[in-house]
């Protein structure tokens, strides 16, 4: 009868638990849904208004952009490199290390399996990049804000809100740099790190049978610092 009785409740309990998981799916998934609509629907007076309110969500999960497809696709490649200053734990000396290709190892590791961390990872590290090079927004919304201020006379909200998103995807990225150094030198004893990005431009239709071009190439440095200690090491 105790047996009986425990199996009862149990059942009881997981009928309890799956209830409240269709409620609480039932009730979250049409504001998911009307926010995503939001975000990815044609520009309108109400999108446009709830940025500050979308931004947040969409990026932090969902990150992406257009840019990939016509008319106006991506036309340059971007890179993170990362390195660092640390003491050696086997001399006790301070040393500089070489810059890691964080980029090109993660989307190989990414390629030997789609069902792994390292495929947000690589997303969430070329969507700051993209977000520091000033195209973190959508194109259209950038053009209403700005031909508002303009209207105002006054362009200081424009401004303001671009530098924010750029010193956010600046102090990501450092995180992001101090995350894959524990990772290269997890047996040192980290100081600072610095990360940099090189732009490419990607190779022109017309151009893709000519070997001798060769794509412009720029590279951008960012200063030296602390490393971040509350970050985890890369997986």
């Amino acid at each position: 009868m105790n047996k009986w009785s425990d199996t009862l409740k149990l059942t009881k309990l997981q009928k309890w638990t799956l209830n409240a998981i269709v409620i609480l799916l039932a009730l979250y998934l049409p504001i998911h849904y009307f926010v995503i609509l939001l975000h990815a629907g044609p520009v309108n007076p109400i999108s446009v208004k709830a940025q500050p309110y979308i931004l947040p969500y969409v990026n932090t999960f969902f990150q992406q952009n257009w840019h990939l497809f016509a008319p106006t696709p991506m036309t340059v490649n971007f890179k993170i490199y990362v390195r660092a200053e640390y003491k050696d734990t086997s001399d006790q000396q301070v040393k500089q290390s070489q810059w890691f290709d964080v980029s090109s190892s993660i989307t190989a590791k990414n390629q030997e399996t789609v069902f792994s961390p390292y495929n947000r990872i690589t997303r969430i590290g070329t969507g700051y990049v993209h977000r520091l090079q000033g195209g973190g927004k959508d194109d259209l919304s950038i053009k209403l804000l700005q031909k508002k201020m303009e209207t105002k006379g006054d362009t200081t909200l424009l401004k303001k809100e671009d530098e924010t998103q750029k010193d956010d995807s600046r102090e990501a990225l450092y995180r992001y740099a101090s995350s894959y150094a524990k990772k290269a030198l997890g047996n040192q004893q980290l100081i600072k790190v610095q990360f940099m990005i090189s732009v490419t431009d990607t190779v022109p239709y017309s151009k893709r049978n000519d070997k001798k071009h060769k794509p412009e190439k720029s590279l951008k440095v960012y200063e030296w610092k602390k490393v971040d200690e509350d970050v985890i090491a890369f997986p």
